[in-house]
């Protein structure tokens, strides 16, 4: 975990972000499968993402919520997150997130980036440094 203080506030910069948020895949197993009977991995390698703060806390966030709500309603959902890779990086650029339901009550078509305010990434290589000029939008409209 790479921690910065930036502005004052000391951040994760960096997280192990969930694809498809773990309230809504806690009954797959290791393997990807569902298991009614099981609870599922917290930190299930193939459903983890290196993610900046504001990716995962701002933004996918945000939608995973819309997810949620449409499935506690007992809607139907199709439902599909991609990391979004420039040439061999080994960082993510961004996350393309697609959901629709069955009702079409939810539907949603984004891409957002993986960045963070006064932090400037290599995605070669996943290092960041301050960069004070970084500025990030907290609108996702």
């Amino acid at each position: 975990m790479t921690y910065r203080s930036i502005n004052g506030r000391q951040i994760e910069v960096l997280h192990g972000g969930h694809l498809l948020a773990y309230s809504i895949t806690g009954k797959f197993n290791k393997d990807g499968q569902y298991d009614v009977n099981e609870l599922g991995l917290l930190d299930n390698p193939k459903n983890l993402s290196t993610q900046t703060e504001f990716s995962n806390q701002k933004t996918m966030q945000l939608f995973e919520e819309r997810v949620r709500n449409t499935l506690e309603a007992n809607k139907r959902v199709i439902y599909q997150v991609s990391t979004v890779f420039k040439n061999q990086d080994l960082m993510p650029i961004g996350y393309h997130l697609q959901a629709l339901s069955t009702d079409k009550s939810l539907d949603f078509n984004v891409f957002f980036w993986n960045v963070e305010s006064g932090v400037k990434f290599d995605y070669t290589t996943g290092r960041s440094k301050i960069d004070r000029s970084m500025k990030v939008s907290d609108s996702t409209e």
